[in-house]
C-alpha cells in the first residue's frame, strides 16, 4: 500500500518516545513500542493482504482496469464552461 517510508519514520518517533519514557528499562521501552506498533499497523497489514489477494486473483487484470477507469473518471478535471455568443 505504499506505507513503508511513512511507517519507518513514524516508528522512529514512537521508538524514541518509548525509550525516553523508559530510560531505565530498555526492555520495557521495546515492549511498549512493539505493543503500539502491532496495534497501529494491524489495519495496514490487513489492507495489504487484501490487495495482494486481489492482485493474484484470476480476474486481477479486469479488476485493475475497472479500478483505474473508476479513478480516471473521478479525477478528470471538469470541462471548461460553454461560452455562448450573444
Amino acid at each position: 500500500m505504499g506505507e513503508g517510508a511513512n511507517q519507518a519514520m513514524l516508528d522512529g518517533v514512537v521508538l524514541a518516545r518509548a525509550i525516553a519514557g523508559h530510560a531505565a528499562d530498555p526492555a520495557a521501552a521495546i515492549a511498549a513500542y512493539e505493543a503500539g506498533m502491532f496495534e497501529r499497523t494491524a489495519a495496514i497489514g490487513a489492507g495489504s493482504a487484501r490487495l495482494e489477494q486481489r492482485g493474484l486473483a484470476p480476474d486481477a487484470a479486469e479488476r485493475m482496469a475497472a479500478c483505474f477507469g473508476w479513478f480516471r473518471v473521478r479525477t478528470r478535471p471538469p470541462p471548461p464552461p460553454v461560452r455562448t455568443s450573444t
